[in-house]
């Protein structure tokens, strides 16, 4: 650890009155959940459940992908 790194560490720590290695600790699991958090659940209003839904409910990409390809344009046109 460079001494750039280390001295915020240290004032920090001690500002906190903890040892440095615990306050590193703290932090980075404070920062894991907070991480996690983001990618584990998410709150959506009804609306954004909707659309939510229906985005799933949809044709893949791959789908979409392989059409463009045969076809040349998406969505499918109906006649």
């Amino acid at each position: 650890m460079t001494p750039g790194a280390q001295q915020p560490l240290q004032r920090a720590a001690a500002v906190a009155k903890r040892s440095v290695t615990d306050f590193v600790l703290e932090s980075a699991l404070a920062s894991a959940a907070a991480t996690l958090a983001d990618r584990q659940s998410f709150h959506l209003d009804p609306e954004q459940w909707e659309a939510f839904v229906a985005a799933l409910d949809a044709p893949s990409m791959c789908h979409g992908v392989r059409w463009i390809r045969q076809v040349g344009r998406w969505p499918p046109q109906t006649v």
